[in-house]
């Protein structure tokens, strides 16, 4: 066993509309809010998370500190009056590039620090 230097990386999540085809899709883009550079214990390639590793420890309480925070973004079910989408049960069309949800959290523990994902935004094929 070694240990590694890993980053226990927290993300902001949003859901994008990607566009129309195939009856409409979506892509998920993450932004860095913490970034925690730590060590990991290796076993056999995969990385341990227990109790005495350090990437899992860290990895619990951002966990225990970032769960269940999500919540629809208020640009997307609100008009500008303030008038929310969802009473009136009249939602705009949405359009490629349109935040739909905000407000969610993604942990990862990854080798590199945390960085916007993806970095180009998707296009139908």
């Amino acid at each position: 066993m070694s240990n590694n230097t890993v980053f226990v990386n927290v993300y902001e999540t949003e859901r994008r509309y990607g566009g129309a085809e195939e009856g409409g899709w979506y892509y998920t883009c993450g932004t860095p809010v913490v970034s925690k550079a730590t060590t990991c214990v290796e076993s056999e390639s995969e990385y341990v998370h227990g109790d005495l590793c350090p990437a899992g420890h860290w990895e619990s309480i951002l966990s225990a500190k970032y769960s269940n925070k999500s919540e629809y973004a208020y640009s997307y079910t609100h008009d500008a009056n303030g008038v929310n989408y969802l009473d009136t049960m009249d939602v705009p069309t949405e359009f490629p590039g349109e935040l739909v949800t905000s407000g969610s959290y993604e942990i990862r523990v990854e080798d590199h620090p945390g960085e916007e994902y993806p970095a180009y935004r998707p296009h139908y094929e």
